[in-house]
């Protein structure tokens, strides 16, 4: 008895780290695709993400823009990401991210300023309303396992 009991813990822990490993999370974005930016223009828009980035930046939003010839760039609060600006080989991609309006609405009325200047490319991709935040198990394991907790708020 006390081995099959052994055996049964031992299934249900390895069970459970599995599950701990492999459950698939993620957080949801409303995506935008456009017309690929020129390197002038792309720089442009990330001069002035960093401009804007430092009247956020008191509010806890920080910018990560990487290296000066990166061709990507976001924004995030206390580790939850917000905003992800993407000017790929082929498209000049925009995702704002679940949640982005009640941590920092600052950050939505940038994206709304910022795509307003670009043109769509046509490819899909376009807003489909706002994307679910994760709940229950997810939020759990992205808050435990991922190191990125979606109820924390920017001051």
């Amino acid at each position: 008895m006390k081995r099959l009991s052994a055996i049964s813990f031992a299934l249900c822990t390895c069970i459970a780290a599995l599950f701990w490993v492999f459950y698939p999370t993620g957080i949801q974005s409303e995506s935008g695709t456009f017309e690929k930016l020129t390197r002038e223009e792309y720089l442009g828009i990330r001069k002035s993400a960093e401009e804007f980035a430092r009247t956020v930046s008191p509010k806890g939003v920080e910018f990560y823009g990487g290296p000066e010839s990166s061709s990507s760039f976001e924004f995030t609060c206390k580790g939850v990401p917000l905003l992800l600006v993407d000017n790929s080989l082929i498209l000049f991609r925009v995702h704002l991210m679940a949640g982005a309006e009640k941590r920092s609405p600052e950050i939505v009325k940038f994206h709304e300023l910022m795509v307003s200047r670009l043109k769509p490319s046509g490819h899909p991709g376009g807003p489909l309303g706002p994307p679910p935040v994760p709940r229950g198990i997810e939020a759990f394991v992205l808050k435990y396992r991922d190191g990125i907790d979606v109820s924390r708020q920017c001051d």
